[in-house]
């Protein structure tokens, strides 16, 4: 294919481009098999916030001993949000600012972890880690809100 240029001399246009559509495709699978496990993350650790939130009400009422509910609300909001963190660090570094439904479950099972913390007594513990909490969530809505209005 030939093109008339400025001048009026005949130049050759360029070959066009070749597409790798393997390649498009496994990265299009790849992203949608990550966005289903990020889904499950979410899914996952929002249902175990609200067993959380039942165990320590249930701690609360009687039901079973405060302090056995206290210990295990605080240990297994700690694997909660650890493993949510990890999740959302470990993924590709060009989409951490695209994923924070994966941090959705830190900020539903930390306060039950601040809780019990103040239930077994750790209650200036309680105080800093609810604190910490508290201004983590209004950074990362800050940015949710800023990077949506680009």
């Amino acid at each position: 294919m030939t093109l008339k240029g400025h001048g009026g001399g005949v130049q050759d246009a360029p070959p066009p481009a070749i597409v790798d559509t393997v390649a498009m495709r496994d990265r299009q699978s790849d992203l949608r098999r990550l966005v289903r496990r990020d889904v499950g993350v979410a899914g996952f650790g929002a249902l175990t916030s609200v067993w959380l939130g039942g165990l320590w009400a249930a701690g609360r009422f009687g039901f079973v001993s405060s302090s056995t509910a206290s210990t295990v609300v605080v240990a297994v909001a700690s694997v909660l949000c650890a493993g949510c963190l990890w999740w959302w660090a470990s993924g590709p570094r060009q989409l951490l600012r695209d994923r924070y439904l994966v941090l959705v479950p830190v900020f539903l099972a930390a306060p039950w972890a601040v809780l019990g913390l103040h239930d077994l007594g750790a209650s200036t513990v309680a105080v800093m880690l609810s604190s910490a909490l508290g201004f983590t969530a209004a950074i990362a809505l800050g940015i949710v809100v800023a990077s949506r209005r680009r």
